[in-house]
């Protein structure tokens, strides 16, 4: 009776055991993914509940804000002397993008292309967008789907 009574113990911790690594091999994997533009540094913020400009914005996360991410910006300042074109050309590189169109308002070109590494998207003017790099002389903005709010 003792041997069979330990038995079950040993089972149930093992099976808790698997259990807790695969949930923890989930998060972690999650959490890698949530933040798209780890490599860029700068302003950072997310957009949580939907990819659109009626989604929260927040400039950290806590646990219980992974689940509602929709989108992601990051904004860094310009070195001086580089190219628009240039700068959206690499970082659009960078991501395995294809720079779809752009468009120019008040000093700002916005590059919009399309990466096969997110599911996420927009359409704009029929066009599949979930990467947009928008830059002017002093400062660059970098976002998925699209970048909601001023830049």
């Amino acid at each position: 009776m003792r041997k069979i009574w330990w038995w079950k113990l040993k089972t149930y911790f093992s099976a808790l055991l698997a259990m807790s690594a695969c949930v923890g091999t989930l998060v972690i994997v999650y959490c890698g993914n949530v933040c798209k533009f780890s490599a860029l540094e700068g302003e950072r913020t997310f957009y949580l509940g939907s990819a659109s400009s009626q989604g929260l914005q927040a400039q950290t996360l806590t646990l219980r804000d992974l689940p509602y991410v929709k989108g992601e910006s990051v904004a860094f300042s310009v070195e001086q002397g580089v190219g628009k074109e240039a700068l959206a050309a690499e970082i659009a590189k960078k991501y395995d993008a294809e720079i779809v169109f752009t468009e120019s308002v008040c000093g700002v070109t916005s590059y919009y292309a399309c990466s096969e590494r997110w599911q996420e998207s927009v359409t704009l003017y029929g066009k599949k967008i979930n990467l947009h790099i928008a830059v002017s002389e002093e400062k660059c903005v970098v976002g998925c789907p699209i970048i909601f709010g001023g830049f």
